[in-house]
């Protein structure tokens, strides 16, 4: 909750809503907020999936193939069609 006003504020494109904007900011905020997480095994690469950065945070054991396939396969989520219309009033 503390890292995304800031990352949002910082952002010069918060207000563009198409499906290219969205969906690169959803993989900015993803990305930082597991890094932000404190790490119990050994410092992931930076160029890793979002499963090989997320594992050390959640498991001192080392990643291996066998855990962080279904890791990755848990986190992936494709929608058929991303919503990019207005807010709904609140």
């Amino acid at each position: 909750r503390l890292l995304t006003p800031p990352a949002s504020a910082l952002d010069p494109l918060r207000f563009d809503r198409g499906a290219d904007a969205v969906l690169a900011r959803a993989r900015q905020l993803i990305a930082a907020m597991v890094d932000s997480l404190p790490l119990l095994g050994d410092e992931p690469h930076d160029d890793g999936s979002i499963a090989e950065r997320l594992w050390p945070r959640l498991t001192e054991q080392p990643p291996d193939r066998q855990h962080l396939q279904p890791l990755d396969a848990a986190l992936v989520h494709r929608p058929r069609a991303v919503y990019v219309g207005p807010r709904p009033a609140t």
